[in-house]
């Protein structure tokens, strides 16, 4: 087989150029139907091109796309006969019980070549999103925490700046219970809407770079996660912890020492 990359609208694809039925041994879910054809996991906007990886040359494909649950795309010989000329890439199904037995013999007749397994790049993969994970929780801990304290500092400075109007309302009369939960709206109503928006355009910038990535199926939609909601809930946590630091300023609010100043 050959590793090439298949072009469709302005995207990029990783493909093999192979016969089906040889293909189908080692691709789970490929199913191959008579003449010769283009087999994809998602549908691909003509025109077709594909693109070696060596010298970059191109050739344009003309044949019907059949759909298949996998991911790679297959692209028959006698589509891509140049590329089909030069392979660069040997695939053996195995099993639990012989995958070491193989991977031995191979490293021992092609020496210096890379050998990789479904089992190491899942495993690999596994690992590298565990660590994203944690980065991500870790990042969001830390923004929450110095977003917090810095939202709280400025709550209580509007307080203070603000002193000699609040002493004023509260010695005419004015709940303090009203005024911290006008302070509450003020807080916590920007910091939330503004954490929305911002939640929204990140999860519109996510979709896009998905949509352009190779191989990643145009019809792929992301799958709900809780995840999702771990940055629309930091916005509102930042809110809440200068609302109470404001609060907290607010009930030392004293109107005679206020007068006197």
């Amino acid at each position: 087989m050959t590793t090439v990359l298949v072009e469709s609208a302005g995207r990029s694809h990783s493909a093999v150029v192979g016969r089906c039925e040889e293909v189908a041994t080692v691709l789970a879910g490929l199913v191959c139907a008579p003449g010769p054809a283009v087999y994809a996991p998602g549908p691909l906007d003509g025109p077709l091109k594909v693109k070696d990886r060596r010298d970059r040359s191109t050739v344009t494909l003309d044949a019907p796309v059949r759909r298949y649950d996998g991911s790679l795309v297959v692209v028959d010989p006698g589509l891509a006969p140049t590329a089909a000329a030069r392979p660069d890439t040997v695939a053996v199904a195995t099993t639990p019980d012989d995958r070491d037995v193989l991977r031995t013999a191979l490293a021992r007749t092609l020496p210096g070549v890379e050998l990789t397994d479904r089992v190491s790049t899942d495993a690999v993969g596994t690992t590298l999103l565990g660590d994203l994970r944690r980065a991500v929780v870790l990042g969001l801990v830390v923004a929450a925490l110095l977003g917090g304290f810095g939202a709280a500092v400025s709550a209580v400075g509007s307080v203070l700046d603000r002193g000699r109007a609040f002493a004023a309302l509260v010695a005419t009369g004015t709940p303090t219970g009203l005024l911290r939960r006008a302070l509450w709206g003020e807080v916590l109503l920007p910091v939330c809407a503004v954490t929305l928006v911002a939640c929204g355009a990140g999860y519109a910038v996510g979709l896009g770079l998905l949509s352009v990535t190779p191989g990643v199926p145009s019809d792929a939609h992301p799958p709900p996660t809780p995840w999702l909601a771990a940055p629309a809930l930091a916005g509102p946590a930042v809110a809440l912890a200068a609302a109470l630091a404001g609060g907290a300023a607010l009930r030392r609010v004293d109107p005679v020492e206020q007068h006197g100043e």
